[in-house]
């Protein structure tokens, strides 16, 4: 039983694991900053307020109106707010490589401050929608979700066999006890009888 319930716990650990992939390709907010941080820079350019000034904190894709919402933190470019946060809003419609005006609302002290920021991007093969569908693939585990099916299936299998196998083995314990007793017993019948013909007989 105690190697049965390791296994259980190494399986939930597992299947959470994987759970927790799943979270992450598809809800783009959930990734990692320093990975979306590099990944932004593949795809946009930032020179506009320096390399070391940028922490993504968090992105929203809505498929409906394919616009994407970035989240920065611009405090060390706003230096007077620790707690200031930028919004880039733009629309990622039939988007392709060149430069793009995009709209930043700077929001001090909740005061939305609009400012407009030159985007380049720097990726001619897709529009800049179907790139960040590449990157944060949303549907991505929808195609690898019978990995975690199989795998629980097979888990289950291997649960339902380990303890036929164990019920089986006590079983049959149980049979040889039973077999070993009645096999005392009919000894002792046996030898009682024996006793019993030596003294009267």
């Amino acid at each position: 039983m105690r190697k049965l319930a390791i296994l259980l716990l190494f399986t939930l650990i597992i299947l959470s694991q994987l759970v927790k992939a799943q979270e992450l390709s598809i809800t783009p907010n959930m990734i990692n900053e320093t990975t979306t941080k590099k990944t932004f820079e593949k795809i946009l350019n930032f020179e506009n307020f320096g390399d070391s000034d940028i922490i993504i904190e968090r992105i929203e894709i809505s498929e409906e109106i394919r616009r994407i919402v970035f989240l920065i933190n611009v405090s060390p470019f706003i230096p007077s707010n620790d707690k200031t946060t930028m919004t880039i809003r733009f629309d990622t419609t039939n988007l392709t490589e060149g430069s793009y005006r995009g709209v930043i609302e700077v929001l001090v002290n909740n005061t939305s401050n609009p400012i407009y920021v030159d985007l380049n991007v720097i990726s001619s093969e897709e529009p800049l929608g179907d790139i960040f569908e590449t990157i944060f693939p949303i549907g991505e585990m929808q195609d690898h979700t019978y990995i975690i099916w199989y795998f629980t299936i097979g888990i289950i299998i291997l649960i339902i066999i380990i303890t036929i196998l164990k019920y089986r083995k006590r079983r049959k314990k149980k049979k040889e006890k039973k077999e070993e007793k009645e096999g005392e017993m009919e000894e002792v019948y046996y030898r009682s009888q024996e006793e019993y013909r030596t003294e009267y007989y």
